[in-house]
């Protein structure tokens, strides 16, 4: 079975694993009503692809309970990886976050409960020159060389079983092999370390808190970061900035369109003060066996790009199959108690076969 992304604990503060129903099995035996559209796209009533099959909770892997675990990975040799978010440890009073390792019937691994650096010297005493010369602040330096997690909010684990962890308010991806110490606590043995990028195209202004991450099968590393609109941030196997990667089109509303037309017209200093029109940032993403990047745009002010297939030059291979045009998540909105729900596409899980799995966040 392929290395995949599992999706299912998003929303949610229990791992849940899903099986497809059995065509036998009647509508009335479901927990939930599904429905599909009809030609005229309305929802009519429809069998449920999947129906929960089991529930597991942190009690049941006798870790406690989960705290907001935000991300969850099945590797090539079918662990599961689950990063356990807002986890407060006893080994420190400021570690919040951990990985949660377990084998594929959700039988306990071990968990990861911070990083050592012995054989990260390299990297630590450059940070420790950049600290000395200035050009690294105190706050800066202790984030990123911190032992423990602080806001687990990714897992990435690639075909060598080295892990990478978007490690948020830590500002940084780090790159580790899972080792257990002489105590028995799991902690992860660091090999790279991604940071802030150091380079004029990479706004001195902007934050480096990354949400999620993922490594192709060049070792290149794509970092999801929410407040950058350019595209996912990448790296090198050995830490160096590449540049953005599958930045999202602006969409082509009426204001996009004037503004278009005032500037053919307006001198440089009036298209100055001008308002800026930005695309919406990425907000997930996935890789399927063939390196082809998949990513979703969780928004309701906007219906370009909400999910994209893009090939190593970062082009939507969607727009050339005609698919650009197609509607990600529920057809119609809906209204419930004062409050509008329309969908939010906030994960991407590919599966065998190509299949696309959405994780819709209203719906």
């Amino acid at each position: 079975m392929p290395s995949i992304k599992r999706i299912a604990v998003r929303a949610a503060a229990a791992v849940m694993a899903a099986v497809t129903l059995c065509t036998s099995v009647a509508y009335a035996d479901e927990p939930y009503d599904g429905y599909n559209y009809d030609w005229w796209g309305d929802p009519v009533p429809s069998q449920n692809g999947y129906v929960v099959d089991k529930v597991v909770t942190g009690a049941d892997l006798g870790i406690g309970s989960l705290s907001e675990p935000g991300d969850i990975f099945i590797s090539k040799s079918q662990q599961i990886f689950i990063a356990d978010t807002a986890y407060k440890g006893t080994l420190d009073p400021n570690m919040k976050g951990r990985v949660v390792v377990a084998d594929k019937d959700f039988n306990l691994i071990n968990t990861i409960e911070y990083v050592d650096f012995s054989e990260a010297q390299e990297w630590i005493s450059k940070q420790d020159e950049m600290l000395a010369a200035g050009t690294l602040s105190a706050t800066d330096h202790k984030k990123i060389t911190n032992k423990y997690f602080n806001g687990v909010t990714g897992v990435f684990v690639d075909d060598d079983d080295m892990i990478y962890v978007a490690d948020n308010a830590n500002d940084r991806v780090v790159a580790f092999f899972a080792e257990t110490d002489a105590n028995g606590v799991g902690y992860g043995r660091v090999v790279q370390v991604y940071t802030r990028p150091d380079a004029d195209v990479y706004d001195a202004s902007t934050t480096f808190n990354p949400s999620k991450v993922i490594v192709d099968a060049a070792k290149n590393v794509y970092v999801c970061i929410k407040t950058i609109t350019k595209g996912a941030v990448v790296f090198s196997r050995e830490g160096e900035f590449n540049g953005y990667y599958g930045a999202n089109r602006v969409e082509a509303t009426a204001d996009v369109l004037m503004n278009a037309f005032w500037k053919l017209i307006f001198n440089r200093e009036q298209v100055k003060k001008m308002q800026r029109n930005v695309p919406v940032e990425i907000s997930n993403f996935d890789i399927d066996e063939e390196n082809f990047i998949y990513t979703v745009t969780e928004t309701k002010s906007t219906e370009t790009d909400i999910i994209k297939k893009l090939n190593s030059a970062g082009t939507n291979i969607f727009n050339n199959l005609g698919y650009a045009d197609y509607t990600f998540g529920d057809y119609l909105t809906k209204y419930y108690r004062g409050k509008t729900y329309s969908s939010r596409i906030t994960d991407v899980d590919i599966g065998e076969n190509g299949v696309i799995n959405l994780l819709d966040l209203e719906t």
